[in-house]
């Protein structure tokens, strides 16, 4: 994993996100899917693997593609050390069905929660090592995700999600 430090050892300026990408519904690897973090972009290898070296240091937007899948895009969150093990479940588009995706922040820094847990009606989501969490396919209708991380206050965040519909969350809890 490549680390590029600063001058004067202020910590890294640039770090390395990697994991894979996965199809939802059986859990085999997504080959060719695009995974853009900020500034960077790379493509899965056939075991649905991606590494992106030299992202800057910083809050940045992440969104992951696939033909056929629907696109994950996920709020701003600080990419400020190296990931190694992010996950992306991605499922094929269903008009019928609804979707919630978000970020779990510590704080109004952006720094992410990795260990929060997120409950949607009866699935528990645990957020990966950038907060980051996505539900499996919802029937359209109204939602409370309850969050929790350890040390940090729950929080309840009521959604609306309609048919076809990814709903965008972020979640901040302290």
């Amino acid at each position: 994993m490549a680390l590029l430090w600063g001058c004067g050892g202020e910590g890294p300026t640039h770090v390395t996100v990697a994991g894979a990408v996965r199809a939802l519904a059986q859990g085999a690897p997504v080959e060719g899917a695009t995974v853009t973090v900020g500034p960077r972009q790379t493509t899965t290898d056939e075991a649905g693997f991606f590494s992106l070296i030299n992202v800057p240091v910083g809050v940045h937007p992440i969104w992951v593609s696939a033909s056929d899948y629907e696109t994950l895009a996920f709020p701003p969150v600080l990419v400020a050390e190296s990931v190694a093990s992010q996950e992306f479940l991605l499922r094929k588009s269903d008009p019928e069905k609804g979707r919630v995706v978000g970020v779990v922040l510590r704080d109004a820094a952006r720094r992410p929660a990795r260990s929060a847990l997120v409950t949607v009606g009866e699935e528990e989501i645990a957020c990966g090592p950038l907060g980051l969490f996505a539900s499996r396919a919802l029937a359209p209708g109204e939602y409370t995700l309850e969050v929790t991380a350890p040390g940090l206050p729950p929080k309840s965040v009521a959604v609306t999600v309609g048919a076809g519909e990814m709903v965008t969350v972020e979640v901040t809890l302290q």
